[in-house]
């Protein structure tokens, strides 16, 4: 039953399946990454595997063996994807890696998926792809809107009747751009309702949440430092 339940979920990765996702996660999993970074709790990890579809709309796990000990599974195999689809860039675009998986099932749910693999070529990709344009260090548009409510779905369904959002059974939408200077890159905004409960915005105490577009983070937190504004430590890339 195990060993179905990680076949599902490795296929709703394959189908970009959101729903398939989230239903088969239990609230508490786990995600690290090749980096040893770990994202804790199904709506972050629901957010970050958006983000990176949107990124590799082609992303696609080869799972060739699957070994099993109790309730913890080792997968063995590939990973690849195109950056945005842009298949007329050939391999400059486009990656395959050898890749290994762990995952652990709890409760007919994945609890934990932890990725090994050598992320350099997706690294590589992404930075030459997927760098904003605009003077260095400066904000030069918006990636997101997160804001927290009451009932998250309810207000959802509301923006979908009356609005004509496209939420559907989901807690955030995307909206998707084309760049003004680079037509072929299409760019995306999140916008995303989270419970009031939710802890994502931490440290932060407020309802609200704005995610900045920028061409070079570390020069904009550095030039922040120096002007004396609080940077919170952990960045993510």
């Amino acid at each position: 039953m195990e060993k179905e339940i990680l076949r599902q979920f490795i296929y709703a990765i394959n189908e970009h399946d959101m729903d398939e996702l989230s239903a088969l996660m239990t609230d508490d999993h786990t995600f690290i990454d090749a980096q040893n970074n770990a994202v804790n709790g199904k709506g972050k990890m629901l957010v970050g595997w958006m983000f990176y579809f949107d990124w590799f709309p082609d992303y696609n796990i080869e799972a060739e063996k699957i070994l099993r000990s109790g309730n913890e599974f080792a997968i063995f195999g590939f990973a690849q994807g195109t950056y945005n689809n842009l298949k007329a860039e050939g391999d400059k675009a486009f990656f395959r890696i050898p890749a290994a998986w762990k995952a652990v099932v709890r409760d007919n749910k994945v609890a934990l998926w932890q990725v090994y693999a050598d992320t350099m070529l997706p690294a590589q990709i992404i930075n030459r792809y997927a760098t904003a344009v605009g003077e260095e260090g400066k904000i030069n548009g918006i990636g997101g809107v997160f804001f927290k409510s009451a009932d998250p779905k309810a207000l959802c369904t509301w923006y979908d009747k009356h609005l004509g959002t496209r939420f559907g059974d989901n807690e955030y939408t995307t909206f998707r751009f084309r760049q003004r200077d680079n037509k072929e890159h299409i760019g995306s905004l999140t916008f995303s309702a989270f419970k009031a409960t939710s802890d994502y915005f931490a440290p932060s105490v407020k309802d609200y949440m704005f995610n900045f577009r920028v061409n070079n983070l570390n020069v904009m937190l550095q030039r922040l430092k120096e002007d004396g504004v609080y940077v919170f430590e952990k960045t993510e890339s």
